[in-house]
């Protein structure tokens, strides 16, 4: 274990590859449940559960922790990093706005307000948990 704590470079790459791998796997799973699965509005929820996930991990790993880089990397990078789903979402836009652009706008706007929110609530929710500990 010493051996991946020293070998910075090689253990993040490592833990990011696994974590995507991971992320990538749940999003796909979630975009497959029957009815739910194919409607945009589901990539809303990835992306503000990803934000809030995001910030909880940022916020109840402390920096003082030895393997806090490895687990935020791993968790933060690989597996948010596989399950959010920026380019979708940009996809998602333009090919509501070409349906009906003021739905493309809302869709937008809820988007970044829910995960903006989720962002702030995962961070109290993660400093709770850690001052509680």
């Amino acid at each position: 274990m010493k051996y991946l704590k020293d070998s910075t470079l090689l253990t993040s790459c490592l833990v990011v590859f696994f974590g995507g791998s991971l992320g990538s796997l749940f999003r796909l799973l979630i975009t497959e449940i029957p009815h739910i699965g194919s409607s945009p509005w589901v990539i809303v929820v990835i992306n503000v559960l990803g934000s809030f996930f995001l910030a909880y991990i940022g916020a109840v790993i402390p920096d003082s922790y030895d393997y806090s880089l490895i687990l935020k990397n791993f968790i933060g990078t690989g597996i948010m990093g596989g399950f959010t789903t920026f380019s979708t979402f940009i996809l998602q836009i333009n090919q509501l706005g070409r349906e009906n652009f003021l739905i493309s706008i809302i869709y937008t706007l809820i988007s970044f307000i829910l995960a903006y929110i989720a962002v702030i609530f995962g961070k109290n929710v993660g400093k709770n948990r850690r001052l509680n500990q």
